[in-house]
C-alpha cells in the first residue's frame, strides 16, 4: 500500500485543514525553515501507531477545531487477494483510510466508502430464555413418553407430542433466528401447538391416562409464552469492515528518521547473537548483503571460514559500489574472539568490521566523517536490504544533510532505485535532492498568517510552478531559498521555454518515452528544463545562462518566435541555438498543438469537471471543433498564427463569467493521465515529442 493522500486537522502549526497529495514513488516538501514540513512527516506517523498525541501537539490558535488526522492508503493489485480474504464483496475498494484521532483511537474505513455490516442478534435475556423453554419441552416430551405406549401410532395426540421435536432437536426452531419477527413467529407456533395439545389432554378419551403433571406444566408454559412473546428483543450489531487485526498483514511499515538521527553503527556482532538481532542493525544489515551462510560463522573453522568470508566481502563491496560514488571505501568483516571471564578456554566468537579508505588505510568507520556514517548506515539498514513481508513508508526530515553535494545526488539516485519498492516522503532544503525529472513530485509548503482571507498556519501548495507574476519556479526557488543562478533550474546544459505548461509537458513527455524506450534516453538530471514566464524573463534567462553555463538552447512559441528571436540575437544568444515550434515542426504553434485536439480537449473537460467550480465545466463544450469556430471570440487577427491554447484563452475571454482559461491545469491533468494509457495509445502520443527533442538533443551529443 502507499499514500496518496492525507487530510490533517489542529495539528502543531496545522490549524485549518491541510490537505496534501502524495506521489506513490517519492514525494519531496519544500519549503522556508519553520514552516511545517516537519510537522507533515510527524503527523503521517503519528497516523499509524497507537500512540495517543499529547496535549502540546493541538494547534494553540485554533482550540475549537478538533485534532485528527486522515490518511489514504491506495490497494495495489498485490493487496487485493489479502482484501479479498478479509471479505470477498472488497474487490472494487481503491482505497484503505485511517483516521487517527488525538486519545490514539484510529479508525478505519474504506473508500469508495462501504457500507457498515449490520445485523440483528437476540439479547442475551432472549438467548436464556429459549434455552429455558427447550429444556421445559424436553421434560414435557419425555414425561408423555412414559405414556404413549398407551396410544395408537394414529393418535392425533402422539402426532401432536412428536411435533414439538421438531422445536428443540429436528430443526431446531428453539435456537436464536436471524431476526426477531421470524422469532416470534416460531414462539407463536409453539404456543399455537401447546394449546392444541393442552386441549386434546381434556377429552374424555384421554381421561384414563395419568396426564394430570403434563396439563399442569403445559399450562405453566402457555401463560408464560403469551407473557414472554411480546417482549422479544433483538439488538442491532454492527462491524467495521476494517480494524487493525485484518490489516495487519496489509497497512505498511513506517520508519520516520529526523534530521538529528544518526543511525546507530556497531562494528562487531557476537555470532550467538546474529539470528536474534533484527535486519535494522547494522551488522546484521551487512551479514544479510553479504549473503554468507550464517551457519558456517556460528559454527566453521577459521581456515573454513575464509573462503566463504572472501565471497562474502566482494558481494558487500560490489552491492555498496551501486550506491556510492565518492572516494572508494571498502568494508570487510573478519572473525575475531573476545575473552570470556565465565569460561577462559573458550572465547567468544564474533563479526569484525573493518573499514578501508580510498589510500588503503584500514580503520574503524568512526574514523569517517558524519556525512559518510550516516550514508552507509542508512543504505544498510533501509534500502539495501528489502525484505520485508509488508510495504516500507520512508518519511526523512533533511537526509542526507551531512553529505556532500556529490553524495547527496548519490543517495537521491538511490531514492529512485527504490522508490517502485519503498515510498519515500521526505523534506529538504538542497537542490541536490530533488529529481528534475520529476518536477510534479515537489510540494511547496507554507504558513500564512491569516491576514487578507489568507489561511493561516501551515499550508500546502501543490502546483509551486505558478506564482502571480508567473515568475518561472520563482516560488520554489524562494523555499529552497536558492537564486536564478543556482543549479536546480539552472545547470550546465539548460533548454529554456516560454511557458511553464512547456516544462510540464515536455517533462512528463520524457518520462513517458524514457519508460517506453526503458532507458533514459532524455535525462533531466543532465538537462535543465527552465522556463522564463515571459518575455523579459526570457531575454534575461537565456543571456545568463549563454554567459554562465556550458551551453543552453531556446524553444520558442511559433506565434511570437520570429520576434523574440532577433531579441535574442541582439542579447548575444547565439541564432543557432534558438529554436522555433513551427520551423521544427511545421504548421504546430505551441507545445499543445502536438496533441490531438480530441487528446487535448478531452483533457481540458477533465480537468474542469474536478474542480468545485462545475458551473465553468457546465459552460464547456463537449467538442473541440465548437472551441475553434467559437463566432464570439473578440480577437480577430490572423488565427493561423494561433496555437490551440490561444483558441482556449479566447473562448474563456469571451464569457467574463468563466473566468480566464487556466493552461497548468489543464497541462497538470495530461501529465497525470499519460501515465495511465496503454502503450500504443502512449507511442502514437510521443511521436512528434521524439521529433522536437531529437532536433534540439542532436546537435550536443553531452545532452544525451
Amino acid at each position: 500500500m502507499k499514500i496518496t493522500k492525507a487530510e490533517i486537522y489542529s495539528y502543531k502549526s496545522i490549524g485549518e485543514k491541510c490537505v496534501i497529495d502524495f506521489d506513490e514513488e517519492s514525494t519531496i516538501l519544500v519549503g522556508k525553515s519553520n514552516v511545517g514540513k516537519t510537522n507533515i512527516l510527524e503527523a503521517l506517523r503519528f497516523a499509524f501507531n497507537d500512540e495517543p498525541l499529547a496535549g502540546e501537539d493541538k494547534c494553540l490558535w485554533n482550540p475549537d477545531q478538533p485534532l485528527s488526522i486522515k490518511v489514504f492508503l491506495k490497494i495495489e493489485r498485490k493487496d487485493i487477494p489479502e482484501i479479498e480474504r478479509i471479505d470477498n464483496s472488497f474487490t472494487n475498494l481503491t482505497h484503505i483510510v485511517i483516521n487517527k484521532y488525538i486519545d490514539g483511537r484510529i479508525e478505519f474505513s474504506a473508500d469508495p466508502d462501504m457500507p457498515v455490516k449490520k445485523w440483528f442478534e437476540p439479547s442475551d435475556e432472549v438467548v436464556s430464555l429459549l434455552s429455558y423453554y427447550r429444556a421445559r419441552i424436553r421434560r414435557n416430551v419425555r414425561k408423555f413418553n412414559e405414556i404413549k405406549g398407551q396410544l395408537t401410532q394414529d393418535d392425533p395426540l402422539l402426532i401432536d407430542f412428536s411435533s414439538l421435536d421438531t422445536f428443540v432437536n429436528i430443526d431446531k426452531k428453539l435456537y436464536p433466528m436471524k431476526n426477531e419477527d421470524e422469532q416470534k413467529t416460531v414462539l407463536n407456533d409453539l404456543l399455537k401447538s401447546l394449546k392444541s395439545i393442552r386441549k386434546k389432554l381434556d377429552k374424555k378419551s384421554y381421561s384414563n391416562l395419568n396426564t394430570r403433571g403434563t396439563k399442569l406444566s403445559l399450562s405453566r408454559m402457555i401463560n408464560d409464552l403469551e407473557y414472554d412473546i411480546p417482549s422479544i428483543k433483538f439488538q442491532e450489531k454492527t462491524v467495521e469492515p476494517f480494524n487493525k487485526d485484518n490489516l495487519s498483514g496489509l497497512l505498511p511499515r513506517i520508519i520516520y528518521l529526523k534530521s538529528s538521527d544518526q543511525p546507530e553503527i556497531t562494528e562487531s556482532i557476537y555470532t550467538d547473537d546474529i539470528r536474534n538481532t533484527g535486519s535494522d542493525n547494522f551488522m546484521r544489515g551487512l551479514i544479510d548483503l553479504s549473503k554468507i551462510d550464517i551457519g558456517i560463522l556460528e559454527t566453521g573453522e577459521r581456515r573454513a571460514v575464509a573462503d566463504p568470508l572472501s565471497e562474502a566481502n566482494k558481494n558487500i563491496a560490489d552491492r555498496l559500489s551501486k550506491y556510492w560514488n565518492q572516494e572508494k571505501l571498502t568494508i570487510e568483516l573478519d572473525i575475531g574472539y573476545d575473552a570470556d571471564p565465565n569460561s577462559p578456554n573458550n572465547p567468544k566468537r564474533k563479526i569484525d568490521l573493518d573499514f578501508i579508505s580510498g589510500e588503503g588505510r584500514r580503520g574503524s568507520i568512526f574514523d569517517q566523517s558524519p556525512g559518510t556514517q550516516w550514508f552507509m548506515a542508512f543504505i544498510v539498514k533501509y534500502l539495501a536490504n528489502q525484505s520485508d513481508e509488508n510495504d516500507i513508508i520512508l518519511l526523512l526530515d533533511e537526509p542526507g544533510i551531512l553529505l556532500h553535494a556529490g553524495a547527496q545526488k548519490d543517495l537521491l539516485g538511490r531514492f529512485e532505485d527504490t522508490a517502485p519498492i519503498i515510498q519515500i516522503i521526505y523534506t529538504t532544503h538542497s537542490p541536490y535532492m530533488i529529481n528534475k525529472n520529476f518536477p510534479l513530485r515537489i510540494r511547496n509548503v507554507d504558513k500564512g498568517d491569516g491576514s487578507n482571507n489568507t489561511i493561516r498556519g501551515t499550508y500546502v501548495d501543490q502546483k509551486p510552478y505558478k506564482s502571480q507574476k508567473c515568475r518561472a519556479w520563482e516560488p520554489l526557488r524562494s523555499s529552497l531559498g536558492i537564486s536564478l543562478g543556482d543549479s536546480l533550474f539552472v545547470g550546465g546544459r539548460n533548454l529554456i521555454v516560454e511557458g511553464i505548461c512547456d516544462q510540464i509537458i515536455i517533462s512528463s513527455m520524457i518520462q513517458v518515452i524514457n519508460n517506453l524506450e526503458n532507458k533514459t534516453k532524455f535525462d533531466l538530471n543532465k538537462v535543465s528544463i527552465t522556463f522564463a514566464g515571459d518575455s523579459g524573463n526570457l531575454i534575461a534567462l537565456a543571456k545568463f545562462c549563454h554567459q554562465e553555463t556550458e551551453d543552453s538552447k531556446v524553444l520558442l512559441d511559433g506565434d511570437t518566435g520570429a520576434r523574440n528571436r532577433e531579441k535574442l540575437k541582439k542579447a548575444g544568444v547565439p541564432e543557432s541555438t534558438i529554436f522555433v515550434m513551427n520551423e521544427v515542426i511545421d504548421k504546430k504553434i505551441d507545445i499543445e498543438d502536438l496533441f490531438s485536439p480530441e487528446f487535448y480537449h478531452t483533457n481540458v473537460l477533465e480537468a474542469y469537471q474536478e474542480l468545485p467550480c462545475l458551473d465553468v465545466y457546465d459552460k464547456l463544450p463537449q467538442k473541440w471543433s465548437e472551441v475553434k469556430e467559437d463566432p464570439s471570440k473578440r480577437d480577430i487577427t490572423d488565427t493561423k498564427k494561433w496555437g490551440r491554447s490561444k483558441y482556449y484563452s479566447e473562448y474563456f475571454n469571451s464569457r467574463e463569467e468563466m473566468g480566464g482559461f487556466d493552461k497548468v491545469l489543464v497541462s497538470k491533468k495530461i501529465g497525470y493521465n499519460l501515465m495511465f494509457l496503454n502503450e500504443n495509445e502512449q507511442k502514437t502520443i510521443i511521436k512528434p515529442f521524439v521529433q522536437l527533442l531529437n532536433k534540439i538533443w542532436q546537435q550536443e551529443p553531452s545532452w544525451f
